[in-house]
């Protein structure tokens, strides 16, 4: 005889509902994860892709320096 979870019947529905579970817990921490970030990475972007133009002489000193401040102001 078998009781509870033995054979197919009952261990199935349980990997099924393990599987679901996981699932949710991972995709709330995933949007947890990216509504605490965005903000900041967004900035730490927009720097990156100011440093980046200087590099290439795109922008001077006095523009890079100016476009800097005003993003650490927001």
């Amino acid at each position: 005889m078998m009781y509870g979870f033995g054979g197919f019947g009952g261990w199935i529905p349980m990997l099924l509902w393990l599987v679901i579970l996981v699932s949710v817990v991972y995709l709330v921490i995933y949007i947890v994860d990216r509504a605490g970030h965005g903000s900041s990475s967004s900035k730490s972007s927009a720097e990156e892709t100011l440093r980046e133009r200087y590099a290439r002489g795109e922008i001077d000193t006095e523009t890079f320096l100016e476009m800097k401040k005003h993003l650490k102001d927001k």
